[in-house]
């Protein structure tokens, strides 16, 4: 069988090539046929090839799969340029033999066993914490995500699909390696299943022999770089994100065992629906508006995101008695959108390629300090509009040159809080419309990076099946409560403090 190579950047290789990409759906039936979805996800792999990949060591030539070469993969060396990935992907063509595994596909029956958290049915005034259901049901243990896991004579295949079927309750899972994905990458996976499972026609993306992201980097933007002086979006990123090491790690490890021990951190979601979303975005969008006005400018666009992000921190720190000086926040923002305006046609990173671009492609953006102290005097608007100034500052060419080689430099940063403050990571899936899947039946719940841990303060947002959002995070236990208390102010029809 001939292969193709499909090359990597330095962003695939920013910590995500740890971690899995876990999309979870809870299904409001227990009699669930789960032939059609394995015959779709079949389809699915054998018209989009790069899901048939595997990955193979960057400097050995792709055209087979021998033992020998896979296995050199476990000591990863590194590419000599400052923009490729220490591996890339090894894409069949031509005809794939019948014993050519596409997926993973695995059912589980448990008829006497009910999902563990019921999901309730969530209107669109509603606004609740729910538990989140047991990562189990939606990815068996030993699901491979990381290089390490793909390094074998036979190697496993990118998709993995976990149904688990209880008795009041059906379980679907999708998990996928987020160092050849990211959540819009995933997004696309998951969209394509639902083409596949409901018959209708899809644009499978072209297989990209040539790096777009590489190719910006290396042919028109190398030369300018972000400002790095004092107060600058790049020397937070640099004060925040270090290179991995085991004396730098035990401060983090300390940190994550002293709030779950004694601060009682624990993860849970929120879920707002869409009129509440309406009636934050609103008011949110006015005070910024004010604070527009108010500083001599014109009126500054926020995000419904932007809002949400504020309202979650502001609502958490309500009822806090806290030593803590301050918080920041660290937000993945994707640049494909600003490389394709930026890039000539002639390049084989031009816009079309960009928006079928299904590999990591976003930079980290790091907020200034923000006193608690002054959170009370912050609107929802005011705090919003700090979050989206550092989105923009991010999202320059120059922000996207100096991460390419920053990334390269720390070999994946790990985020570390400063001290006297506390430090929040958020990763936005909305743009991959995962929640509009189509099963043929009802969907309760969606949930998404279901890791067994997730560290205190990292938090995801997602869209939920009815259009509301969904946090799902951890996070210490009164700050829970003080949200709880806001969510019990609007359902009492009071006005609600954070606003």
């Amino acid at each position: 069988m001939d292969y193709v190579r499909v090359p990597l950047s330095t962003f695939d290789m920013n910590n995500v090539d740890s971690i899995g990409l876990w999309y979870g759906f809870v299904l409001d039936t227990n009699i669930f046929d789960a032939a059609p979805l394995n015959a779709a996800a079949s389809r699915l792999v054998k018209k989009w090839r790069l899901l048939a990949g595997r990955i193979e060591p960057n400097q050995l030539e792709v055209r087979s799969h021998p033992a020998s070469q896979l296995l050199a993969l476990t000591s990863c060396p590194r590419s000599q340029g400052p923009t490729e990935a220490p591996w890339s992907i090894s894409v069949p063509t031509g005809s794939l033999s019948t014993e050519f595994k596409t997926h993973s596909f695995n059912i589980t029956h448990l008829p006497t066993t009910p999902i563990d958290t019921p999901t309730p049915v969530l209107g669109p005034s509603d606004c609740a914490l729910l538990p989140r259901p047991s990562l189990e049901y939606f990815s068996k243990a030993g699901t491979p995500i990381v290089p390490k896991d793909f390094v074998k004579v036979d190697p496993p295949p990118f998709l993995s699909i976990q149904v688990t079927v209880l008795s009041n309750a059906t379980c679907v899972g999708v998990t996928l390696p987020h160092l050849v994905f990211d959540a819009f990458g995933a997004g696309m996976v998951v969209q394509a299943l639902d083409a596949e499972l409901n018959g209708r026609d899809w644009v499978v993306p072209a297989i990209q022999i040539s790096n777009p992201i590489t190719e910006a980097y290396e042919r028109h933007f190398h030369e300018g770089h972000a400002p790095e002086g004092p107060g600058t979006a790049m020397e937070r990123v640099r004060k925040t994100f270090i290179s991995i090491s085991v004396l730098r790690i035990l401060p983090v490890i300390w940190r994550l065992f002293t709030d779950t021990t004694f601060r009682g951190a624990t993860s849970q979601a929120l879920y707002i629906g869409p009129e509440v979303v309406k009636q934050i975005s609103e008011r949110a969008k006015a005070d910024a508006a004010a604070v527009s006005a108010k500083e001599g400018g014109k009126t500054e666009y926020i995000s419904t995101y932007d809002a949400l992000l504020a309202f979650f921190l502001k609502a958490s720190y309500l009822n806090e008695p806290t030593r803590t000086n301050a918080l920041q926040l660290t937000m993945n923002v994707a640049f494909r959108q600003l490389l394709s305006s930026a890039l000539p046609l002639s390049l084989s990173g031009n816009a079309s390629t960009l928006e079928q671009y299904p590999h990591n492609a976003y930079i980290q953006a790091v907020t200034p300090f923000i006193p608690i102290h002054s959170l009370s005097s912050h609107s929802v608007g005011s705090l919003a509009l700090i979050l989206r100034r550092t989105v923009l500052e991010a999202r320059t060419i120059p922000s996207f040159v100096t991460m390419t080689e920053f990334y390269s430099d720390v070999k994946g940063g790990l985020p570390i809080k400063a001290t006297g403050a506390d430090l929040y990571s958020t990763s936005g899936h909305v743009d991959s419309k995962v929640n509009e899947i189509n099963f043929g039946v009802p969907i309760l719940s969606c949930w998404f990076h279901l890791p067994p841990f997730l560290p205190p303060g990292a938090f995801g947002v997602n869209k939920h099946p009815n259009g509301g959002f969904v946090f799902l995070g951890c996070q210490r236990r009164c700050r829970w409560e003080a949200i709880q208390s806001e969510i019990e102010r609007m359902q009492q029809g009071l006005p609600m403090k954070v606003l």
